[in-house]
């Protein structure tokens, strides 16, 4: 090459690559991921103890590559495998060596929580063992969870559906649903006669809307919540309407588009009522005890104390008579549905006595009751059957198995006084037996052969209210036990007059009897066969 003569242009990036391989491709017999499990790591690797990240740099020529995170997720797959294997040597390393006599000594919090089980497993979960059990169960869930995700086979099914009539559930609240226009709603609403044949199964009178495009929109949800439970519910009553779930779950939407277009969260008129029935339609959609009733119930709780509801209304000069009473009524009903659902999700009350004073309702009758009355008249003696004398049994029975929460929740918070306790026990148990011995008589518990001419919907409430007694008592004396247990095993054990374990197996007994006798009754020559009676006073 001469002097002063430019250098040769460089030749392009491709001619300095080796030609790709003309072999032909090999059809692939076998998966990718079984492919990769069969490799084999090299010597050095296996020496280090680092055989399950060792990996071969691709050729060139070993054709295409079917997708760019394919290597990623294998990477974190082998290290989700090199994680299992140094857990549980570190796990069997300390079983060996043993604990110091630092990891010996009580911790001052464990001291003061009582020996009681933690959060339970659910029934398809395995429950907590040792460290190194509960490890290789999260590990596997993590492997499972990075080898399905690029399953061929999974990754080529089809998606499944998700349309209405694949999936019955609904979520009004928080659902996807379409927002509507009043107009819309109020065409989607049914005939004058269809309405008042579908609400005579909630209610015994009609509605009446004498102006639809002045009525508030949280009324109309009211009016749609109740033909959604009807049609869910009762179908056989309104045998002129066909498709009773597809038109339930549009009602149901229906119910979401009202309550938005109100502004539920500003507390117009009949939002409270509008929520508690929707709340009713969740609780009825499922057998077992879901979360979602006790999420929709904590937003009827806040909204209500921010209209004010645990509050008596005799505080406020605005609020007649009559809807005072209904307010009564209302947070009376959200409080008992605020300790059966909490208690069913293992969790504490929101709506607690000693943040409010609202009175009981009074016992009386609905014709006692009309708008334009001045003042309440006096209640009715207990033994005049009202339709509001169920619910008011219910609620005082239902007040100190929320004390008997309340207890239970304290005894995880301070050092715990067994005397002290013995004594609260005693004065709960006193309280359930006076609160059931102050019902009518009509409401308390009979054999089946004393009830021949009761009709089904009081024999319900008697079991209803026995099973409340027997539930509040077999979870006070249950929790009870377990503290006993826990400062026995202290070296604080002592004498009591009346074993808590015998008082708390009595009650299950209890309760298991009241379920035979349910059951024999519910077949087709017992006297519960069909539940006869409205929705609104079951």
């Amino acid at each position: 090459m001469a002097d002063g003569q430019p250098p040769p242009h460089p030749l392009p990036l491709e001619q300095h690559q080796p030609r790709p391989s003309r072999r032909r491709e090999k059809p692939q017999l076998s998966c990718t991921l079984c492919r990769r499990r069969k490799g084999e790591p090299c010597g050095t690797c296996v020496r280090r103890g680092l055989a399950s990240s060792c990996a071969y740099v691709r050729s060139n020529g070993q054709g295409p590559v079917t997708t760019t995170t394919q290597p990623a997720v294998s990477s974190m797959t082998d290290r989700i495998a090199q994680l299992e294997r140094m857990v549980i040597s570190l796990v069997d390393s300390n079983k060996t060596t043993g604990a110091s006599e630092f990891d010996r000594m009580p911790s001052p919090v464990m001291t003061m929580l009582p020996q009681s089980p933690g959060m339970p497993a659910p029934r398809d979960a395995t429950n907590f063992q040792t460290p190194r059990h509960w490890g290789q169960i999260r590990i596997s869930e993590l492997k499972n969870m990075f080898s399905h995700a690029y399953d061929p086979c999974i990754r080529s099914a089809p998606l499944a559906s998700t349309s209405p009539s694949d999936n019955a559930e609904f979520d009004i609240l928080f659902g996807s649903h379409r927002a509507s226009s009043r107009q819309e709603i109020l065409a989607a609403i049914p005939s004058k006669s269809v309405v008042d044949k579908i609400v005579a199964g909630y209610f015994l009178d009609r509605p009446i809307v004498s102006n639809p495009l002045g009525t508030p929109m949280a009324w109309i949800g009211l009016l749609f919540a109740v033909m959604c439970l009807v049609l869910s519910h009762r179908p056989e009553m309104v045998p002129m309407v066909a498709d009773h779930g597809d038109l339930a779950r549009v009602y149901g939407e229906r119910i979401a588009q009202c309550l938005h277009l109100g502004k539920y969260t500003r507390g117009a008129p009949y939002t409270i009522e509008a929520l508690l029935l929707y709340l009713h339609i969740e609780l009825l959609r499922g057998e077992d005890t879901r979360i979602e009733p006790w999420m929709i119930l904590g937003i009827i709780v806040r909204l209500a104390y921010r209209m004010g509801y645990h509050r008596d209304p005799s505080h406020f000069s605005n609020i007649s008579p009559f809807d005072g009473e209904m307010r009564r009524r209302l947070w009376s009903m959200l409080v008992q549905l605020d300790i059966q659902i909490s208690g069913q999700v293992g969790l504490p009350r929101m709506a607690r006595e000693d943040q409010g004073d609202t009175r009981e309702p009074r016992n009386l009758l609905d014709e006692d009751l009309h708008h334009d009355m001045q003042e309440l008249p006096p209640p009715r003696p207990e033994a005049v059957q009202t339709e509001i004398q169920y619910s008011l049994s219910e609620s005082k029975l239902l007040s100190i198995r929320g004390r008997i929460d309340d207890w239970k929740e304290a005894l995880t918070n301070r050092r715990i006084n067994v005397a002290a306790a013995e004594a609260d026990v005693a004065r709960l148990d006193k309280q359930l037996d006076d609160a059931y011995a102050a019902l009518p008589e009509l409401l308390r518990m009979r054999p089946m052969a004393r009830s021949l001419v009761d009709n089904t919907e009081t024999i319900l409430r008697r079991f209803i209210l026995f099973l409340h007694i027997q539930e509040a008592k077999c979870l006070l004396y249950f929790r009870y036990s377990t503290l006993l247990l826990s400062h026995s095993n202290d070296g604080e054990s002592q004498d009591h007059p009346v074993s808590p374990h015998s008082k708390y197996v009595e009650a299950a007994l209890q309760i298991l009897q009241c379920q035979r006798i349910l059951y024999d009754e519910t077949q087709l020559s017992g006297r519960l066969t069909r539940i006869d009676g409205s929705l609104g006073h079951c």
